[in-house]
């Protein structure tokens, strides 16, 4: 599936996904307009306009469990968007909603 996303990256296609979501053990179809691949802490995510959810989201490449390039054009998201929203996004903290809790 590796060589699919890049190839939809490269072409600038966007993708029909079976993906895998971990959280809550269900297996999900997504249509995303694949932005870049980031390589991080031994894993590779793909950073995507994700359709369904009219949002960007990263997706584990390791649970995309099956990917078909479709002939439809991919939406493009300026760079300086995908680094406010999703650069400082990888580990713990991600997304553009900062929520704030007290330790006690």
């Amino acid at each position: 599936d590796f060589a699919v996303v890049g190839s939809a990256l490269l072409r600038r296609k966007r993708l029909h996904l079976h993906y895998y979501v971990r959280s809550r053990d269900e297996l999900t179809e997504r249509e995303v307009s694949p932005q870049r691949l980031v390589y991080y802490r031994d894993n590779w995510y793909l950073d995507a306009w994700c359709h369904r959810r009219d949002d960007l989201r990263s997706f584990a490449v390791d649970a995309i469990r099956d990917a078909e390039i479709l002939d439809k054009k991919a939406r493009d998201i300026p760079e300086s968007t995908l680094n406010r929203v999703l650069g400082s996004g990888y580990g713990i903290f991600s997304g553009h909603r900062v929520r704030w809790g007290r330790l006690r």
